[in-house]
């Protein structure tokens, strides 16, 4: 594992957040698969060393991974570090890797992203991006279609996030694709003055997507200072399905005859369906699957390459000019 900081780690000490999501980081998630021997933690920062050292009984811990011992042996690495790490430098050190679980953002260009690629593809590594929702079974069963039985046709949706579009943003970015398609446009994007996020260059941003059968996407952020929610709210022709709390919850309504208009429809206010997701497996479900993908050549439930549609859109909502 490249990178010991909050996911890869420290999600899982919060009490919370564990009761809610059942593999917070990479680190219960490859503890807990029995196919996995994980022995090896770099990172910059002593302090994590001797907590992967202490609290896991990390076999190998370094600053740098040129350090590792063993490296022939090596066949899965985990990025779980900042954009700006050097990813094909530090598996070139390694002659028989397989696969590679990366983090998001992927990078700090496209350009980096687009040579990445080219380098996996050349040594055939495969790559598992940890965009969590992808690897949320319920999620899944919304998609090509699936949503229409919820809302009938969508309409229109909206996203809230905070901390930064390339951060918290793109996981509502991908869960649209998911559930509504492609992208065709970015319509409008205009920088917030909500200034505060984790990564270094990222920025809040109001943005309006146009999807590939014409319905609209409008992006709002929050300053978490006031308080943390990551969301998507899609309103169809039959009714209204809102994914909150970073995902993990859904609320669900249906139409009635509206109370204010004879011949109109209005949700149904009085009836929510509200159910949970099952995000809280979907690292595990992301490590097995890339496994499998491995041995059999299982499809990816969150490829690269799906992953740098996402990356694409963020750069064009955040270098988007009237």
């Amino acid at each position: 594992m490249i990178g010991f900081g909050q996911m890869a780690y420290s999600y899982s000490l919060n009490k919370e957040y564990s009761s809610e999501i059942k593999f917070a980081s990479h680190s219960q998630a490859l503890s807990f698969n029995n196919r996995l021997d994980w022995d090896s933690v770099v990172d910059p920062d002593t302090s994590a060393l001797e907590e992967a050292k202490e609290s896991l009984d990390i076999k190998h811990t370094f600053k740098a991974a040129k350090d590792i011992p063993d490296k022939d042996s090596v066949e899965i690495v985990v990025f779980s570090c900042p954009p700006s790490v050097d990813k094909i430098a530090i598996l070139e050190l390694f002659p028989n890797i397989k696969g590679i679980v990366l983090e998001k953002p992927l990078s700090n260009s496209l350009d980096q992203v687009s040579s990445l690629r080219e380098y996996l593809k050349i040594r055939k590594i495969k790559a598992q991006v940890s965009f969590l929702r992808r690897g949320d079974e319920f999620i899944s069963s919304l998609s090509n279609k699936g949503l229409e039985d919820y809302i009938g046709e969508p309409i229109n949706a909206q996203i809230i996030y905070g901390n930064g579009i390339r951060n918290n943003g793109s996981h509502m970015i991908d869960l649209t694709r998911i559930l509504l398609g492609e992208v065709k446009a970015v319509l409008f994007s205009k920088s917030s003055t909500i200034s505060n996020s984790s990564l270094e260059g990222d920025e809040n941003r109001t943005f309006i997507l146009e999807m590939q059968d014409q319905t609209l996407v409008s992006g709002f952020p929050l300053n978490f200072k006031n308080y943390r929610e990551n969301s998507l709210d899609i309103w169809g022709n039959k009714g209204r399905i809102a994914f909150t709390q970073e995902g993990s919850y859904f609320q669900h309504w249906t139409t009635r005859e509206s109370r204010f208009g004879l011949g109109f429809k209005e949700i149904d206010w009085s009836s929510p369906k509200i159910g949970k997701t099952n995000i809280g497996n979907s690292l595990d479900i992301l490590y097995r699957n890339l496994i499998l993908h491995i041995e059999t050549n299982e499809p990816l439930v969150s490829s690269l390459d799906s992953a740098i549609k996402t990356e694409n859109l963020l750069y064009e909502i955040l270098n988007f000019k009237s």
